[in-house]
């Protein structure tokens, strides 16, 4: 990952969560909360923080939109969530829980030691 700050298990839900219902028409509070089984209060206070740090912009009462930053961001946790997917469950249909266990660790790992990850992957899949 490249300068790319850490994030908590919940901020990857989310990111993961909007890049996967982004359209260009951006989205609404309440498409994420349905996505997630989450309240609108709940999306809002996220909101705020992804505010403050770049990944989002909105208007009020107005639709989401990810920035070309929030995007990029989003672009890396997509692709490292997908990497270990793959290689904990091949192609296999996962349930909430592992989605959640996924985000969990992309959560807890360092910028350092998800990059180590990818290249461990990488490797592996190269072989």
């Amino acid at each position: 990952m490249t300068n790319t700050p850490c994030l908590t298990a919940a901020h990857v839900r989310y990111l993961l969560a909007i890049k996967r219902l982004y359209t260009e028409k951006g989205l609404y509070s309440s498409e994420i909360a349905k996505e997630l089984g989450v309240t609108k209060p709940t999306v809002h206070n996220m909101m705020d923080v992804f505010l403050e740090r770049n990944y989002i912009y909105k208007e009020p009462q107005g639709p989401v939109y990810l920035t070309k930053y929030g995007m990029r961001v989003a672009d890396e946790y997509e692709l490292y969530y997908h990497k270990i997917r793959d290689v904990l469950f091949s192609d296999r249909k996962i349930d909430h829980t592992a989605e959640t266990a996924i985000c969990a660790l992309l959560g807890e790992l360092s910028e350092e030691n998800l990059g180590i990850l990818a290249q461990e992957i990488e490797l592996s899949a190269a072989m």
